[in-house]
């Protein structure tokens, strides 16, 4: 597996980062996390099933949202060649990365803009997606409302978001691992969208049909450092002083040796919504 990008000298972690990808410096180490993320058989499960139920064969133009470096829009645009596909962001360097990426395809545009300013016409698409990005985003109500304005009556809206409450780490020392899982909790604008998505779907006007629960189940601690930033989550931890540096030190290694026995495990649960205007 490849090793993401070293972050520079920030406590910032990847968490923080997303936040304002290009602000941070960090837009390489971002990229290089996306990546490992979406290799990873858990991600792929979600990720197609949240593609399907847009229900691309019957639409004739797609948004994806806060779409970074183009994954789920580049595959759909490669699948539905007659489609119009659009990749929006606000980062001008993931959307660097995505445009180079995309090369070649003739069905698919890149725009930059605020999910909660959405640079496009009332009703202008037949289907509307969100991954993993409200989590990130100050006024996740704003950019729902932007997906439902800019979706065609009858268009569908489909929203995948993580709750981190359903996080957990488990295999050498559960306290210390509590510690991990609150702290990397506490760096979420949303922590917990996944479940407050569908009322914030309905508040936008939307029919809530569909929402669905995929669980990430990771086993290897290689996987799991890299998703969920535990270094410097760990780093964090001992700066604000809820471990010790010795005790850090420790976990971090016990935690590559329950890996190798199978006793490590980390698993978080994706909330899928689909929604239809």
């Amino acid at each position: 597996m490849s090793v993401p990008a070293p972050m520079p000298e920030t406590t910032e972690t990847v968490a923080q980062a997303f936040r304002d990808a290009d602000a941070s410096g960090a837009s390489g180490a971002l990229v290089a996390c996306l990546d490992v993320m979406n290799a990873l058989a858990p991600f792929t499960a979600y990720k197609a099933r949240s593609r399907a139920l847009l229900d691309p064969a019957g639409a004739h133009r797609i948004l994806d949202v806060a779409c970074g470096v183009g994954f789920d829009v580049i595959a759909m645009a490669e699948q539905q060649p007659r489609t119009t596909f659009v990749g929006a962001d606000m980062s001008e360097q993931l959307l660097g990365v995505a445009r180079a990426r995309a090369s070649g395809l003739q069905n698919l545009e890149f725009v930059r803009c605020d999910a909660r300013r959405l640079a496009f016409a009332d009703g202008s698409f037949d289907a509307v997606r969100i991954d993993r990005s409200l989590q990130h985003i100050a006024d996740p109500a704003a950019a729902v409302g932007e997906l439902a304005r800019v979706v065609r009556p009858g268009g569908r809206v489909v929203v995948s978001e993580p709750d981190w409450d359903t996080f957990v780490l488990r295999g050498v020392d559960e306290g210390l691992e509590r510690t991990i899982v609150e702290t990397w909790r506490s760096l979420f604008v949303n922590p917990v969208i996944g479940t407050q998505a569908p009322a914030l779907m309905a508040d936008a006007g939307l029919r809530v049909e569909t929402v669905e629960a995929t669980p990430i189940v990771l086993r290897d601690y290689a996987d799991a450092r890299i998703v969920f930033d535990i270094d410097r989550t760990l780093d964090r931890c001992v700066a604000e002083g809820a471990i010790e540096a010795p005790r850090r030190t420790l976990w971090d290694r016990a935690a590559e040796s329950a890996s190798a026995s199978g006793r490590f495990v980390a698993s978080l649960c994706i909330f899928t919504a689909l929604g239809v205007a």
